[in-house]
């Protein structure tokens, strides 16, 4: 008797009090690690952007391209993917931006995209999980642990989206990629 009046004070006080989960961050990171990625063929779509105006490009080319896979009947080989220069930070600045899915090898273009190849490539990976709005901040603070490191960055930046459901979402997963010299 004496334990079940224990245990009621003790689910009582718990239901009174709240639950006892922690606020999760923000976003989190998983550690930097050294890859060596291989190249894959991808179907694509190429926009000049600023890292301001890059939010309304994705989501949307995404879309069409998937779109277009799928009034074909073809399925993509992986997640989408996004490419942009690793050198841009100046967020009114103007560059390339690739947006697109992977296909088999040998794919042939659909009308209004291109089909080009991911090249293999040495990089720093991390995997972010979160709100990909905070993507800028995750940013800011892998190249400070690169810095850190002393790892220079070269060449492009990529971001492989494993999950994905709105810019806001808390359960994000996005792989970063970020070339290395």
């Amino acid at each position: 008797m004496m334990c079940a009046v224990l245990l009621a004070a003790q689910v009582s006080g718990r239901a009174q009090n709240g639950p006892t989960t922690r606020p999760q961050p923000a976003f989190s990171l998983s550690p930097i690690r050294i890859s060596q990625l291989r190249g894959v063929t991808w179907l694509y779509t190429e926009s000049d952007t600023t890292i301001d105006d890059m939010a309304g490009i994705v989501a949307p080319a995404f879309d069409t391209i998937r779109s277009a896979l799928a009034e074909k009947g073809d399925v993509p080989a992986g997640g989408p993917v996004i490419e942009f220069e690793s050198t841009v930070f100046d967020p009114g600045k103007t560059f390339k931006l690739r947006v697109g899915y992977p296909v088999a090898d040998g794919y042939k273009p659909i009308a209004g995209f291109q089909v080009g190849k991911l090249e293999s490539l040495k990089c720093a990976t991390v995997i972010f999980m979160g709100p990909s709005r905070q993507l800028p901040q995750a940013y800011a603070r892998v190249f400070a642990q690169l810095d850190t490191q002393g790892l220079e960055r070269a060449g492009p930046r990529r971001e492989r989206y494993l999950y994905f459901e709105d810019r806001t979402s808390p359960n994000d997963i996005i792989l970063i990629e970020i070339a290395l010299k």
